[in-house]
C-alpha cells in the first residue's frame, strides 16, 4: 500500500475520534461558560466590581483604634462582597487612605440586601466615578444600598447611578419600590460631613423614591453637601427630592444642596421638592438651604411642586431656605417654600427670589442688598449657625456650607 493510500487511510479512520473530542470539547466549553455565567449572573450579566474583589484588605483589625484599610477599588469590592454576603459589620471600622477610582466597571451598591452596619471614615478622600446600573433583584442604589452604620468624612465626584429599566429585561430587575440615591439607596444610620456630586437618571421605573445623597432616610443627616441632577424618563415617582426623596424619621441638619430635576413628559412625578419630596411628622429639618431648577418637556409639572418641600406631614422645619424655581418654556417662574401650603411646623423658614426674602407664616417681604445685610438676617431672624458653619456672599442668594473633613493621614 502506497504512503498516500496510508495517510489517507488512517485519516479516515481518525475523523470519528476527532469530531468526539470536538463535539466533547464543545460540551465542556458551553458548561464553563453557563458556569461562569450563573456565576456573574447572581445579580447582572456585567463587568462589575463585585468579581474583582481584593483577598483582604491594606491593614488594620477592624477595630476603633486600628480599622481596616482600604487603599484602592478591589479591597473596596472586598468590603461590598463581605456585606452582600451575609458578614455581620456591627462594631467593624474601616478607614479609606487615598483617593479610589471605580472608572471602567459597574458597581454593586455595598449592602444592596444586607445592611452595612459598620463605620467608614473617608477621612477626606475621594471616591470617584461609581458607576451604577440595573442589577438583579436590587432595589437599593447607591455608592451604599441600605446603611445602618455611619457614613463620615467622604467625597463622592462624578457618581453616575444609571437605572434604565427598559434595556434590563434580558436579566430583570424589579422596577418598583426603588430606593435610589448617590451615597446610599436607603438610609437608617448616620451619614456626616459628607460631600455628594451625583447624576441620577431613571427610565421606566414604577414607585421610585430618589434623591441626591439618598432615596428614603429613617437616619440622621448632617454637615452634607450635594450637587447634581436628576433625571426621569417614562418612570412613576412617588416622591423626589434634592437631597432625599422621603424622609419618615431622623434629623436632617446643616445641609447644603443645588439639584437640577427634569422630567419627560411620559412621567409621573407625586411629590417633587427642592430639597425632599415627602417628610412625615417623625422627622426635623434644621439650617437646611437649597437651590433648585425644576424642567420639564410640555412644561408637565408633578402633583405636588414645592421650592423646599412638597408633601409634609407635619415635619418640624427650623431654618431652612429654598431659591427655586420651575424653569418653564414662558420664562422662570419661582417656587415657594412648600407646596399646596404644606408648610405644617415650619418656622424661621422661607424663600426667595434674587434679592428678596419671604419667611413662611409672615406677609412681609425682606430686601436683601449685601452680603452683611444677607449675613445677619439669616443669623438673626432665621436663626442659622455662625461662620464655623455658614458663609455668605454677596453674588450668592443662599449661604455656603463649610466643610470640614479630617485630615488624611
Amino acid at each position: 500500500m502506497s504512503e498516500k493510500v496510508i495517510n489517507r487511510t488512517i485519516k479516515k479512520e481518525q475523523m470519528p475520534i476527532m469530531a468526539l473530542t470536538f463535539v466533547t470539547a464543545l460540551l465542556l466549553g458551553s458548561v464553563i461558560f453557563l458556569l461562569t455565567r450563573v456565576k456573574t449572573e447572581e445579580v447582572r450579566i456585567s463587568d462589575n466590581w463585585a468579581n474583582y474583589a481584593a483577598d483582604s484588605f491594606s491593614a488594620g483589625n477592624g477595630s476603633k483604634e486600628d480599622p481596616f484599610i482600604i487603599s484602592n477599588a478591589r479591597e473596596l469590592s472586598l468590603l461590598c462582597k463581605q456585606v452582600n454576603d451575609g458578614e455581620d459589620t456591627s462594631g467593624k471600622c474601616y478607614a479609606i487612605s487615598k483617593t479610589i477610582s471605580l472608572s471602567g466597571r459597574d458597581w454593586l451598591p455595598i449592602g444592596y440586601k444586607n445592611s452595612f452596619k459598620g463605620e467608614l471614615d473617608g477621612r477626606g478622600n475621594t471616591i470617584h466615578k461609581v458607576e451604577a446600573v440595573p442589577f438583579k433583584k436590587v432595589s437599593n442604589y447607591g455608592l451604599f444600598g441600605i446603611n445602618e452604620g455611619t457614613l463620615k468624612n467622604l467625597t463622592l465626584t462624578k457618581t453616575v447611578v444609571n437605572l434604565s429599566f427598559e434595556d434590563a429585561k434580558t436579566y430583570w430587575s424589579p422596577k418598583k419600590d426603588l430606593f435610589v440615591g448617590g451615597l446610599v439607596g436607603l438610609n437608617k444610620g448616620t451619614v456626616e460631613n459628607c460631600n455628594v456630586r451625583a447624576t441620577v437618571e431613571l427610565s421606566g421605573a414604577e414607585g421610585a423614591n430618589v434623591g441626591l445623597v439618598c432615596g428614603k432616610n429613617s437616619g440622621n443627616i448632617s454637615l452634607v453637601k450635594t450637587e447634581g441632577q436628576i433625571s426621569l424618563k417614562e418612570s412613576s415617582v412617588e416622591a423626589v427630592g434634592g437631597l432625599v426623596g422621603r424622609i419618615d424619621e431622623g434629623l436632617i441638619e446643616k445641609i447644603q444642596c443645588r439639584a437640577n430635576l427634569k422630567s419627560d413628559s411620559l412621567s409621573e412625578v407625586k411629590l417633587a421638592g427642592g430639597f425632599v419630596g415627602m417628610a412625615s411628622d417623625k422627622a426635623s429639618l434644621a439650617e437646611c438651604v437649597t437651590k433648585f431648577v425644576f424642567s420639564s418637556e410640555y412644561d408637565m409639572l408633578p402633583q405636588s411642586l414645592g421650592g423646599f418641600i412638597a408633601g409634609n406631614d407635619n415635619a418640624d422645619v427650623t431654618s431652612c431656605v429654598c431659591y427655586s424655581y420651575n424653569d418653564a418654556d414662558e420664562g422662570k417662574t419661582f417656587l415657594e417654600f412648600a407646596a399646596n401650603d404644606n408648610v405644617h411646623g415650619s418656622t424661621n423658614a422661607g424663600y426667595t427670589s434674587k434679592n428678596i426674602i419671604k419667611v413662611v407664616g409672615s406677609d412681609e417681604n425682606v430686601t436683601i442688598k449685601t452680603a452683611k445685610s444677607r449675613r445677619k438676617f439669616f443669623r438673626t431672624d432665621l436663626k442659622f449657625s455662625g461662620s464655623e458653619v455658614w458663609t455668605f456672599s454677596k453674588n450668592r442668594e443662599l449661604p455656603s456650607l463649610v466643610m470640614k473633613m479630617e485630615e488624611k493621614d
